[in-house]
């Protein structure tokens, strides 16, 4: 880690559309900007695993926008856990109460 023949990338400034995932990123000088979303081949959020990760994740796909800068703190401190899941960046939703599921899929929650 300290040979100084070993340099840094330059800055690099890209658009890169994943149309597989239904997931769009934005990378420039001082941010990257990504856009999440759902279509007929991705769900718009799962919530694998015990005792159910991202069981509030109901909007994650319904056009999510996630900014990252030079803040390395913005998603510490318990972010996640005290984040208002029905007001994600990006996303304009219904506000009706949803369940907070296990292993499922949004369009099974209203059942």
């Amino acid at each position: 880690m300290n040979d100084s023949t070993i340099t840094g990338r330059e800055y690099i400034e890209k658009y890169k559309q994943f149309n597989s995932m239904d997931r769009a990123y934005l990378l420039r000088q001082t941010y990257g900007l990504g856009i999440s979303m759902f279509s007929t081949r991705i769900e718009n959020y799962e919530s694998v695993g015990s005792p159910g990760n991202n069981r509030k994740g109901w909007h994650q796909g319904d056009g999510w926008m996630k900014l990252a800068n030079a803040d390395k703190t913005q998603f510490t401190d318990n972010y996640w856990p005290t984040v208002d899941s029905y007001r994600l960046p990006g996303t304009t939703v219904e506000q009706k109460t949803l369940n907070m599921i296990g292993i499922n899929f949004w369009k099974d929650a209203e059942k």
